[in-house]
């Protein structure tokens, strides 16, 4: 690819190759060449070499073979909304300039697997780990995100896909490293979401553990239930009709006094929407206002967060 090449990908490409291949940069006359995934770019050949500028915007899936190394001078993007998923390998050991900004999906959507990343890896605010979690297999029974060869920051969020009321007491290795670097800031029990078999967020909660080789959390079971020190439970009621056609409001209330957050999730866990995020009196009701024509047409999990406790609700929206 010359200076100022584009490859973009609105659809599928399957790199099927039998051998070893590159993606090439063809001279140094003006601006970097870059393939820009905006679809489905799935990688199964023998490996793939580039020093070529990739920018992933969709789904890049390292399903089998060599996997993908990325080569300096070439910049490698996982942009906040693109997912980088599957089994094999991505080598970044030769100082290319990454930006891990989207979703990491070790194994594949619903698979428990594993996924390998080689060199530095500074996760941004945007990075969602998402783990899938299968308590009924034999281990391993959850995904797991290898890091090797250089330093990894932790930052933004982490999804436990999967979890079921068998899974409380379990300790759930998420992430490890081996070789040069470790890892450094983890993840608090606010930065994670669990998620049940069904997709929606369940309210379970976890203690984290941190060394500079591993991550692991443990589920300390289900929140929504558990009584505050004054009594009572988190609760969250949607006054209108479900589904939503047009506007109407939610009721929460928490035991005891201190700061509320209302989240609206879609059926892949993201958030869409915040309804509310400030303090809320103990014992007393707060309405908030819910407009259907700020969401596509969905199901959606609305979440309270208070203090411990957590309370859920499905929302479909209908247009």
């Amino acid at each position: 690819m010359l200076g100022g090449g584009l490859l973009r990908n609105r659809g599928r490409f399957l790199d099927t190759a039998d051998g070893s291949h590159a993606i090439a940069r063809g001279g140094d006359d003006g601006e970097p060449p870059l393939v820009h995934n905006q679809g489905r770019w799935q990688l199964t050949s023998a490996g793939t070499a580039t020093d070529v500028d990739i920018t992933n915007d969709g789904t890049l899936m390292l399903a089998a073979g060599g996997g993908l190394r990325v080569n300096a001078p070439a910049r490698f993007s996982n942009a906040s909304g693109a997912t980088l998923t599957g089994g094999s390998m991505l080598d970044l050991t030769t100082g290319s300039a990454v930006l891990q900004g989207g979703r990491v999906d070790p194994g594949g959507v619903g698979v428990v697997g594993w996924l390998m990343v080689r060199g530095p890896c500074a996760m941004a605010p945007t990075h969602v780990l998402d783990i899938s979690v299968n308590p009924r297999t034999v281990l391993p029974s959850n995904d797991l995100l290898q890091m090797a060869d250089g330093p990894v920051e932790i930052d933004g969020r982490l999804v436990l896909r999967g979890v079921e009321a068998g899974s409380v007491g379990r300790t759930l290795t998420v992430l490890t490293h081996g070789g040069g670097g470790a890892i450094s800031g983890c993840y608090t029990p606010d930065d994670i979401d669990v998620v049940g078999p069904d997709g929606f967020p369940i309210p379970f909660a976890v203690a984290v553990d941190c060394t500079e080789s591993a991550v692991t959390v443990t589920l300390l079971g289900a929140t929504a239930g558990e009584e505050g020190p004054r009594g009572g439970v988190a609760r969250l009621a949607l006054a209108g009709p479900n589904p939503l056609r047009g506007r109407t409001t939610l009721e929460l209330t928490v035991p005891v006094s201190g700061p509320a957050r209302v989240e609206v999730f879609d059926a892949l866990g993201r958030e869409v929407a915040v309804l509310f995020d400030g303090p809320v009196t103990g014992g007393q009701s707060v309405t908030v206002a819910v407009d259907a024509g700020a969401l596509p047409s969905g199901v959606y999990v609305v979440r309270l967060r208070a203090g411990t406790q957590t309370a859920a609700l499905r929302l479909t929206v209908a247009l």
